[in-house]
């Protein structure tokens, strides 16, 4: 059974000669091996620092005792205490045999004006505090958000960071991914000294991003804020398909020196992955046309696709375009029905070199718009060639009276003969 031993201060009243022959009577008469087992003595041992908000630090000691039992010491001079304006900084009085750490904290500005005396051993803070941190969880970052959405959505994002034993402040950084419009962000307000707020996101619309910064620590509690959420509202705007990646990163820094933890940069980092489904793309149709036509003559197209059920028809004047939304990742056929007679019908894709013909087939991709444009053209009329008749004799006709000379002869041939019928009357009267 372990046994507990007091260690008492020594007495002023005993002579240094009377000490010293009583010393030297025990060590005559106890064997070696015991006076070496129960001298032991129990030494002060410094652990770590901690940052306790606001440049406070705790300064963790324990201590190793070897001696296999108890060792009962009272706080005071000259045997457990400490240097300064308090003897008494919560140090133990009962030491259990063993080497234990992080026993008891000291709260300072300067570790290295903490020194602690216990049975004839020191140990002081130290001045470099490089390395010298407590081995704390770091803290952790996860997100959560929908793994399939439509164009138009409204979806939640939400970002949770574990802070562990951490105390100082954090960064989220949460770069959304660009088919996604930031709405909002909502995140839990953390309060410190003096219920001033420690915890704020902004949004960075141009940059489409979300910052959030916090204290992960109550300073004047010595308390941690164990978990920090933030969710951000987003929607689906644009109409492409494919995947939206939104990142986030989290990053550290004690307020005491920038790395004085040790933490990597960034400490942790998460992704969500949405699929964008359902998306419509654009086909749009065009009309041109070359040569006479009137001017509100229209033409008749049809529209065929994987997607529809039914074929789909509308019209188009000269110059006129529409654009039809039409399921992504397919092959739509468009097909001019009626052509108003035209003498010949060409198609260009995309502002592509014209093809001969009234029908074409196009695929239409995940993203952007395909443009088809319907050329018709109309040929002029054949002109008929007048003959020149110059060098052929003048027609039979006067051109005073537009006679024909045959009239004439039988006109003048009745008049010779009534001349002739009344001359014979006038010489039978005589």
């Amino acid at each position: 059974m372990r046994g507990t031993r007091t260690w008492e201060p020594a007495r002023t009243t005993i002579s240094l000669a009377a000490a010293l022959g009583m010393m030297l009577l025990v060590a005559a008469l106890i064997p070696p091996s015991a006076s070496a087992q129960e001298a032991g003595p129990v030494t002060p041992e410094f652990n770590c620092v901690e940052y306790r908000g606001d440049g406070v630090l705790a300064v963790w000691f324990g201590y190793d005792n070897p001696t296999g039992e108890t060792v009962e010491v009272e706080v005071g001079d000259p045997d457990n205490y400490f240097e300064g304006f308090s003897e008494d900084r919560g140090q133990p009085t009962e030491f259990e045999p063993g080497q234990h750490e992080q026993v008891f904290a000291v709260t300072t500005f300067s570790p290295d004006s903490l020194t602690w005396h216990l049975l004839g051993n020191s140990v002081t803070g130290p001045e470099d505090l490089a390395g010298e941190a407590c081995d704390i969880e770091e803290p952790t970052l996860e997100m959560t958000g929908p793994a399939q959405a439509e164009h138009g959505e409204n979806l939640d994002y939400d970002v949770t960071v574990q802070t562990g034993g951490f105390i100082g402040d954090l960064t989220v950084v949460i770069p959304v991914a660009p088919e996604l419009q930031i709405d909002d962000v909502d995140f839990d307000e953390l309060l410190g000294w003096d219920d001033q707020v420690i915890s704020d996101c902004t949004i960075d619309h141009d940059a489409n991003e979300v910052t959030c910064e916090y204290f992960s620590g109550h300073p004047q509690e010595g308390q941690h804020s164990e978990e920090f959420s933030a969710t951000v509202s987003v929607t689906v705007t644009d109409d492409r398909c494919g995947t939206a990646t939104t990142d986030a990163a989290l990053s550290g820094e004690a307020a005491i020196a920038s790395g004085f933890y040790g933490l990597d940069d960034p400490i942790d980092t998460a992704q969500v992955n949405t699929d964008i489904v359902g998306c419509t793309a654009g086909l749009t149709v065009a009309k041109a046309v070359a040569g006479d036509v009137a001017e509100d003559a229209t033409f008749e197209f049809e529209l065929m696709c994987e997607s529809l059920e039914a074929s789909e028809t509308f019209e188009l004047a000269d110059g006129e375009s529409t654009t039809l939304e039409v399921d992504a990742d397919q092959q739509c056929t468009v097909l001019e029905i009626e052509r108003g007679d035209a003498d010949s019908t060409t198609y260009a894709i995309d502002g592509g070199d014209p093809v001969s013909g009234a029908e074409v087939t196009v695929d239409i991709p995940d993203e952007g718009v395909v443009e088809v444009l319907f050329t018709n053209t109309f040929d002029p009329e054949p002109v008929t060639e007048v003959e020149d008749d110059t060098d052929e004799p003048a027609p039979d006709v006067l051109p005073e009276t537009g006679l024909d000379l045959g009239w004439l002869v039988a006109i003048g041939l009745l008049l010779l003969a009534t001349g002739a019928a009344l001359h014979g009357r006038l010489l039978a009267r005589r």
